[in-house]
């Protein structure tokens, strides 16, 4: 009788510890070690029965180990690493926050590669000439790459670019397809300089009044960055203003180091100790669209080392029924470091 009531106490235990087993392989099939996640939430980091610190939501982490539904990760903090296990709880989103039932959060690293494939396109080929002249590139191709978007029936994208050695800048306007694009020369009338660019008489004053898409989260983001990315079609070397901005998913300090053959356009200086902030640092930088009713925000961060280095914010704000939007924009942190063209 003993032997079967140890016999039965055994195999309880292993139902309970193969029960343990299955709750965590439940979460592991979702992450696994080496994979790189983002806190929907506040996470304490553990060691043992000891709360190292509070990590904030919208970092960036990379899984070391994962024991059950508990995840090791090492946080960054003033130059050295913290390691602990946080709960893989804090990978999902906080039922009880209402605030941003309405909000979608989106890749930084996607747009930026889209942003890339955008600037091929638009490159200035060597034969341009020199002062005002119909493009030699077609922008409908620019706005073919940021798909659900896409350019309305009855209406086409033309670009003039202006050239001067190694410098220049382009306009691109939406007109109607049987307009006729005119020579930049009968609309200037021999004033061709840079800050006066030619407008056919059917042109529309924004190239956005000609654009749709299906008004998802996405489409609205995607048309914030096709709105910059047409605006700094053509430019060169000083021309260049939007270009040279990097939008950001994840605090630019977390991390190691950039190598030293990093390019100092794509990275904030270090240590962050040496910047000022004008507002409160970001939880969340991920590009993030918020969706009201039929009112639409789009909010990005983003990192430029021209001038005196900052980091951005953007907000653009998007009329209903249309994807033309306000924007404003708002210098939040300033670096030491000074570059110029």
């Amino acid at each position: 009788m003993r032997r079967r009531s140890v016999a039965l106490v055994q195999i309880l235990m292993t139902l309970v510890l193969f029960s343990a087993f299955l709750a965590g392989r439940a979460y592991a099939t979702e992450v696994a070690v080496g994979d790189a996640v983002v806190l929907e939430r506040p996470a304490p980091l553990m060691l043992g029965r000891e709360t190292l610190m509070t990590v904030e939501k919208g970092t960036k982490l990379t899984i070391r180990r994962i024991n059950g539904k508990y995840l090791q990760v090492a946080v960054p903090q003033g130059g050295e690493e913290i390691w602990g296990w946080i709960h893989s709880r804090c990978l999902e989103a906080d039922a009880s926050d209402t605030s941003n039932d309405s909000s979608k959060r989106f890749s930084a690293a996607e747009i930026n590669d889209l942003r890339r494939k955008a600037q091929e396109i638009a490159f200035v080929p060597e034969q341009t000439p020199d002062g005002w002249s119909k493009s030699l590139v077609d922008p409908m191709k620019l706005a073919a790459l940021f798909r659900p978007l896409r350019v309305k029936k009855g209406y086409r994208l033309l670009a003039y670019q202006f050239k001067e050695e190694m410098n220049g800048n382009g306009v691109v306007w939406a007109m109607p397809t049987e307009a006729t694009f005119p020579e930049p020369a009968d609309l200037l009338e021999g004033n061709m300089n840079l800050f006066r660019a030619p407008k056919p008489g059917k042109a529309l004053d924004n190239a956005m009044e000609a654009v749709d898409g299906d008004r998802s989260a996405k489409s609205f983001l995607l048309a914030s960055i096709l709105k910059r990315e047409l605006d700094e079609f053509g430019a060169m070397w000083h021309g260049s203003s939007w270009t040279v901005h990097q939008i950001l998913d994840a605090d630019p300090w977390q991390g190691p180091p950039p190598s030293e053959e990093a390019d100092p356009l794509d990275h904030p200086s270090r240590p962050e100790s040496g910047w000022k902030w004008r507002t409160k640092k970001p939880v969340d930088w991920r590009p993030t669209v918020t969706v009201s009713g039929n009112v639409a925000k789009v909010r990005f961060y983003t990192f430029s080392a021209i001038g005196k280095e900052g980091i951005y914010e953007h907000v653009d704000e998007y009329r209903p029924g249309e994807y033309r939007f306000s924007t404003e924009r708002k210098k939040i942190a300033e670096g030491p470091r000074q570059l110029a063209f």
